[in-house]
């Protein structure tokens, strides 16, 4: 029920799991749909402090436009997202490989996606899609606290 790998010169001994492969579809309008440790909730564009906080993502309300597909998943290998505040895209495996994680750690984050454009690589990096702009008059922020990262 455990393997062991060397990462990095390090010994990791970690659960054995299959969760790499979940996903979870959500709704952004129903907060029931979303799970444990994950909220959201829609704020006017003029009250948001924003920070360096890579556990809260705010979207442009236009992401709820149309009949879009919210997924929460995890990495699947060739995944590439365009980060907020570049040009182009990445990699999510180089951002992974940016932050120095394991394999396991890798395993175990979550993306955001709607209609399969990646949008979050939850509590890390955001993309430039659905950026609030000095146009944004609603928009909606995606949070997640400890016990989401657990999962």
């Amino acid at each position: 029920d455990h393997k062991a790998r060397i990462d990095r010169g390090t010994l990791i001994v970690s659960p054995h799991t299959t969760l790499h492969n979940q996903e979870i579809e959500i709704n952004l309008n129903d907060k029931s749909s979303l799970p444990p440790g994950l909220t959201c909730e829609s704020v006017n564009a003029d009250d948001i402090k924003f920070t360096r906080d890579a556990n809260t993502m705010y979207l442009d309300s236009s992401a709820l436009e149309g009949d879009p597909k919210f997924v929460i998943r995890h990495w699947r290998e060739g995944d590439r997202m365009s980060p907020f505040g570049m040009k182009g895209s990445r990699l999510v495996s180089d951002i992974f490989s940016d932050a120095k994680m394991s394999l396991y750690d890798k395993q175990l984050t979550w993306l955001l996606t709607r209609n399969d454009v990646i949008l979050w690589v939850m509590g890390m990096r955001a993309s430039r899609h659905f950026p609030v702009t000095s146009t944004t008059r609603k928009a909606i922020r995606l949070t997640i606290d400890s016990t989401f990262k657990q999962q």
